[in-house]
């Protein structure tokens, strides 16, 4: 069985990361999400990918210099924005007041540009999972490694996931070091069976990333990863359930599984 991760909610098929984006995602049955989240000016997490809005929203600028209510006023839609003409930009606290009970488990990637602020954003992130009781079905993942040991460093039950865009050998032995619980693979960027393997013999849960086609998926399949990752789960879930790997249409672990 394998768990299927809807990125960033479905982000090739609805706007990412946006509220529309995860109701998409759970009405094809993902039940599984995961989400990248910033730090505002007033102190509060916007769940957005990237650090400026440029991309994504309608707005310009850094994310942290706007507060969140500042934030909520610009558009999300980005490339569905004739489709989803209201779609905005999301706290955390928007996201888990709605998805906190209805999915089995979750990813919250920190993301900083701002190294003096990260112990502030750890914490948040890890009080927050800790107010809705989703902590021990939530793998905090980053880029970074301080990130993973000051999440570990406040929270030393907490699941962690090293991600990283250029695979190699050290990482795993990083993630290792680090405490993580889970390892984030790519797919294109130095992923293999073999680093695969041997994370998972360390003791690693791995997550591959992104099975963005069917080809990309099998391969993922045949490196015998945990989850998958993926930005079109409209043709993911079906493929994985007509593989008979996943159960039902929550993922193939649920969050009992992780207690």
């Amino acid at each position: 069985m394998v768990q299927l991760f809807g990125h960033r909610g479905a982000a090739g098929e609805a706007p990412e990361n946006t509220m529309e984006g995860y109701e998409f995602a759970y009405s094809l049955g993902v039940r599984c999400l995961e989400l990248d989240v910033h730090l505002t000016k007033d102190g509060d997490l916007a769940v957005i990918h990237d650090e400026t809005l440029d991309r994504t929203t309608d707005g310009k600028g850094h994310v942290g210099g706007y507060t969140m209510d500042e934030l909520r006023r610009f558009h999300a839609g980005a490339l569905f924005a004739e489709l989803y003409p209201e779609a905005g930009i999301p706290s955390l606290k928007d996201v888990m007041e709605v998805y906190a009970s209805k999915m089995s488990f979750f990813q919250v990637e920190i993301k900083t540009d701002r190294p003096f602020i990260l112990d502030m954003v750890c914490r948040l992130v890890t009080d927050t999972l800790c107010d809705f009781d989703i902590a021990k079905k939530t793998i905090i993942t980053s880029f970074d490694p301080y990130a993973i040991k000051v999440v570990r460093r406040i929270s030393p039950d907490q699941k962690c996931g090293l991600i990283s865009m250029f695979y190699k050998e050290s990482d795993i032995h990083l993630a290792k070091e680090l405490g993580c619980w889970n390892t984030c693979i790519p797919l294109k960027t130095g992923g293999s069976k073999e680093l695969v393997k041997m994370a998972q013999n360390f003791g690693l849960e791995v997550t591959g990333w992104l099975g963005n086609s069917l080809s990309d998926i099998d391969t993922l399949l045949d490196w015998g990863v945990d989850s998958i990752t993926t930005n079109f789960p409209s043709f993911a879930l079906p493929h994985l359930e007509g593989l008979g790997l996943v159960s039902d249409k929550c993922a193939g672990k649920s969050a009992s599984d992780y207690k």
